[in-house]
């Protein structure tokens, strides 16, 4: 028997899709997340608290999640030791890394994989022939794979001739719904049938509908599954799931070891609504699994669920309900599928002046503040989400903007970001907890004052220190790809 770890390893990838949330936020670029993976001792410390958490008759399937999990550092080195122990691994790849890379066929075997899902995107287009051909490549060696992408408005267009690709090599192509500030809910009745056909698993067509109301019903997450957040930010805690992975369900870490819940409880999200597809794929929700039809979506091309949806959905008394705000995306991804360089964008969009650092209003709870040209450098005293620095508020137009800046952490974290005038609502923030260059890329739908403010993020430390320097706030031109 497996049990489910959804692995989030690393933000970083080599894609920019202007509808992901770690390419807006600047976490791609971040190679610091990777260093730690080059040490096999950490990989060893992952492995072994798999192997503390399980039995003779119980292991454990590592889903590996990223950004893009194949540039791991000693990636082979994992898969073989988790096999070693008795586990398998699972995969969500661009397949973007050539599979030849580093002896990665020679040193990977298809009994060692329960799924690998090959997603697909924009730049998947551009280099098609190379992405098919390692499909291709790896549905020969006998790999359980499927291609799946995401139901963009704008990938929709594409989808039957992706299929017919696809079906001509028994490979089955799928699609999922696409999460953003205003969808799924904003899917034309047109674009929901569209991609009802192109659904191979009847849990997919729950995403249309937002997710799956729990109330009422019981989840096995923590008990059945958990999440791993490898990242430095992260420092290897354990939830329930991808899903409730907040400080109030953390589990403990993979150093201090966990106690896995027992049988099913009530959903651990605040809104009850449950859109994560690993909790139907495997059970985790009880009644939602169809394993003859994943196993046929592993192995060949499978058929659609469009002529049979409606009777599964009421065999099940299944309930969708929409999430009061989106789980990811944000609505500078909803017309645009790539995100340019940072350089591009610089000479593309109009420079939006703000006040220096020296006439931003400094919050109680800092201790220290050094100014050197157009950098601060914070010490502060063990304050939490307390905001340290706001600038003055001035007013913006609608459109597109990215707010890009370089933040060097020392201790602690720092949440950078934009607020309304008033302070009470972020309009696009992110959190660091390890140095790098940040970008922030936001949508306002109307003339708003607004203020950028730079906030604490101390969890686990006695104090914060950072860097903050090279801020610019620019307004984007329309952008699509």
């Amino acid at each position: 028997m497996y049990k489910i770890a959804e692995m989030m390893l690393f933000s970083t990838c080599n894609y920019r899709c202007g509808y992901c949330n770690f390419v807006l936020g600047g976490d791609t670029k971040k190679k610091d997340d990777l260093y730690q993976y080059k040490d096999r001792k950490y990989i060893d410390s992952i492995v072994s608290f798999f192997n503390s958490i399980s039995t003779t008759d119980v292991k454990w399937i590592g889903h590996m999640s990223g950004g893009e999990p194949l540039l791991m550092p000693n990636y082979n080195y994992f898969v073989r030791l988790m096999v070693e122990n008795g586990h398998k691994v699972a995969l969500n790849t661009n397949l973007s890394i050539p599979i030849d890379r580093n002896g990665w066929l020679k040193h990977n075997h298809p009994d060692d994989y329960s799924c690998i899902i090959a997603s697909c995107h924009q730049q998947s287009l551009n280099n098609f022939e190379k992405i098919y051909s390692r499909v291709k490549t790896l549905k020969d060696a006998g790999f359980p794979i499927y291609v799946r992408m995401v139901g963009h408005p704008l990938f929709i267009s594409h989808m039957p001739d992706l299929d017919e690709a696809f079906r001509k090599i028994d490979v089955s192509f799928s699609t999922n719904a696409f999460y953003s500030p205003n969808y799924p809910k904003a899917y034309t009745q047109e674009e929901q049938d569209t991609l009802l056909r192109y659904m191979r698993s009847h849990n997919e067509a729950i995403g249309l509908g937002g997710g799956l109301s729990m109330e009422g019903r019981v989840c096995a997450a923590g008990a059945k599954m958990i999440c791993l957040d490898l990242s430095s930010r992260g420092r290897g805690r354990v939830y329930p799931c991808v899903s409730s992975a907040s400080e109030d369900n953390c589990m403990g870490d993979i150093y201090s070891g966990i106690t896995l819940l027992k049988g099913y409880h009530s959903c651990l999200r605040r809104d009850n609504i449950c859109s994560c597809p690993d909790h139907f794929m495997h059970g985790i929700v009880p009644d939602m699994e169809e394993p003859k039809r994943l196993q046929t979506q592993l192995t060949s091309y499978a058929p659609s669920i469009y002529d049979s949806w409606r009777k599964w959905f009421a065999e099940r008394d299944i309930i969708t309900r929409f999430h009061a705000a989106a789980p990811q995306g944000t609505a500078f991804g909803e017309k645009n599928l790539q995100l340019p360089s940072a350089t591009l964008l610089a000479k593309q969009g109009r420079m939006v002046a703000f006040p220096s650092y020296l006439k931003w209003r400094k919050y109680q709870g800092v201790l220290d503040v050094l100014y050197s040209n157009d950098a601060c450098a914070v010490k502060t005293e063990k304050v939490k989400f307390d905001y340290l620095f706001e600038s003055p508020s001035r007013f913006l137009r609608s459109g597109f903007y990215m707010l890009s800046y370089k933040v060097e952490v020392g201790i602690g974290g720092v949440t950078v970001g934009i607020q309304d005038e008033k302070g009470k609502k972020w309009i696009a923030s992110q959190n660091h907890s390890s140095s790098c260059d940040g970008q922030i890329v936001f949508t306002l739908n109307r003339w708003q004052s607004a203020k950028i403010v730079v906030a604490n993020y101390s969890e686990m430390s006695s104090h914060s220190e950072f860097i903050l320097s090279s801020m610019k706030l620019i307004k984007l031109p329309a952008y699509s790809s």
